[in-house]
């Protein structure tokens, strides 16, 4: 599922539960200019899937049309089989690079990064009986996840005793960052690996 046909999911689910909502409202909780809603409104007008219904002046109701539901229902069900093969995908590559690791006896786990892929890695870090020992992300330290409290390169560098660091967030706009990472793995003697 590529992003328009996300955008254009969460566009129908949020007319079809709040009718009466503005195009500022939708941009506000999308999280997108109201001008890139107002495209995606015209986009989904044009298709019949929403209707239009003056309330008072300047002001109009959206309304799903039965063509509007029938798009969201088969949206919904792409973005389900998509999310399944995301999951899949994660636990198996995620398992695939532990394994091993634990028949070498390296059990405690430390992960760069958070979101979905930390939350699925851990999965499979307790099916295989590893020890998630820390979380580390430079750019929420302090809060939590996975009920740790996120850690910054510090405490990496410092008090930190992992085996294994499993790399989350491999994003090329952070070379600079994991390079910094692999020297420290490196001088902690850690395996590092890029999911």
């Amino acid at each position: 599922m590529d992003r328009e046909e996300q955008m254009i999911l969460n566009l129908l689910a949020m007319i079809e539960n709040e009718p009466d909502t503005t195009q500022k409202g939708l941009a506000s909780r999308l999280g997108v200019a109201v001008g890139v809603v107002n495209s995606y409104l015209k986009r989904v007008i044009y298709k019949g899937y929403v209707k239009t219904k003056s309330l008072q002046r300047r002001r109009l109701r959206y309304l799903l049309t039965p063509s509007g539901i029938k798009e969201k229902s088969r949206l919904t069900y792409e973005f389900l089989q998509y999310s399944y093969v995301y999951i899949r995908d994660i636990r198996r590559k995620s398992h695939d690079a532990l394994a091993p690791l634990v028949q070498q006896g390296k059990n405690r786990i430390v992960f760069y990064g958070i979101g979905e892929r930390a939350e699925l890695a851990y999965i499979t870090v307790r099916e295989l009986g590893m020890e998630l020992i820390g979380i580390v992300d430079q750019t929420c330290a302090g809060q939590r996840c996975i009920d740790h409290s996120i850690r910054d390169l510090e405490w990496l560098s410092g008090e930190c005793e992992a085996d294994v660091m499993l790399i989350l967030n491999n994003s090329s706009n952070e070379s600079e960052l994991h390079h910094e990472i692999d020297n420290i793995a490196k001088k902690k003697e850690m395996v590092v690996i890029c999911l």
